[in-house]
């Protein structure tokens, strides 16, 4: 990609080596970077080829309402996934389609023509994993619910996998996470990448069995509600709320929100507010500007052991060893 457009206007995108100082994106490493600049504000693609697969992680920084238009001839076929706010997207063969913050799903597309709505003074992230059709063939006959996807496939016909994006589960946000801070480097970075890859389109196939399997069923009015309540979480990790509060906040008591929460975002409204503090503690070590005492006050820990604890708990090694490694 030599350029975007934005407004009708193009920009071109320029090669760097490191994330322009004041923009709030992880570097993963190993990637080609490019940047672009405009009336519109800023906006970062990291591209990595892993063979048969290809990983982009985008950042945009909104200045002003805007539209970007991307095209291409080339097919696309990947899994996306929203890491913050919310995608609105106009394609010439589907129509508008919405994606929420923390959603996911495997697109197929025979070309590429589309276009982004973006707001104004909000940041933007996604990231997208490329995949060649016998890589989702061999995951395919193990769902029956996959059927007319793949038969869209065959035919050149552009196709969702799943009617609605789809929220991610825990074990996707952690392997999303994994591949993002991953400190590997060279042939062991692609390697581990690829298998990560293979694991996390499996999991996005498996997304809406697993949500048929589920016992609970939510009315329209308490789904809307507890997308609230995951924003007003993801907003406020930093303060002390019990599960007791939010439920109550939001017109549910604490068993509907607890199961209903599991139910619609795959994990439990302690595992996501865990997810949200540890996302955050990992900018600020790679930052290196605070001390983790502070580090842990500043994301909701009333202890620095308590902060370092969680943080083994989660990824096996602590606070100080990743600041060393610079993750």
């Amino acid at each position: 990609m030599e350029r975007i457009i934005v407004d009708h206007t193009a920009y071109p995108l320029h090669a760097i080596d490191a994330i322009p100082a004041g923009l709030t994106i992880q570097q993963i490493h190993g990637t080609n970077m490019q940047y672009g600049h405009g009336h519109f504000g800023k906006m970062i693609c990291q591209q990595l080829a892993l063979g048969s697969l290809e990983m982009v992680y985008r950042y945009y920084q909104v200045l002003e309402d805007c539209t970007f238009h991307f095209h291409s001839r080339k097919q696309y076929l990947g899994i996306h996934i929203i890491l913050k706010n919310d995608f609105s997207y106009t394609l010439k063969e589907m129509g508008e389609v919405v994606f929420r913050e923390a959603q996911c799903n495997l697109i197929y597309l025979p070309a590429v023509d589309l276009h982004a709505s973006f707001r104004k003074g909000q940041e933007y992230i996604c990231l997208d994993l490329y995949y060649k059709p016998a890589q989702v063939k061999q995951y395919a006959a193990l769902f029956p619910f996959s059927t007319l996807f793949m038969q869209d496939l065959q035919g050149r016909k552009a196709a969702c996998l799943h009617l609605q994006a789809q929220h991610i589960s825990f074990a996707i946000q952690g392997i999303v996470h994994d591949m993002i801070h991953s400190h590997y480097k060279g042939n062991l970075q692609k390697a581990y990448l690829k298998i990560k890859a293979s694991e996390l389109l499996f999991l996005v196939m498996e997304l809406l069995t697993a949500k048929k399997g589920a016992k609970i069923k939510l009315s329209q009015y308490h789904i809307e509600k507890l997308h609230e309540a995951r924003k007003f979480i993801a907003d406020h990790y930093h303060q002390h709320y019990s599960i007791n509060d939010i439920a109550k906040r939001y017109g549910m008591n604490t068993t509907t929100f607890k199961v209903g929460f599991r139910h619609e975002f795959g994990m439990g409204p302690f595992e996501y507010l865990d997810t949200i503090r540890m996302a955050r503690a990992i900018e600020l070590l790679k930052e290196g500007r605070l001390t983790i005492n502070r580090i842990a006050n500043d994301i909701g820990y009333k202890s620095a052991g308590s902060f370092i604890k969680a943080f083994k708990n989660r990824f096996n090694y602590t606070p100080g060893q990743t600041r060393k490694k610079g993750d």
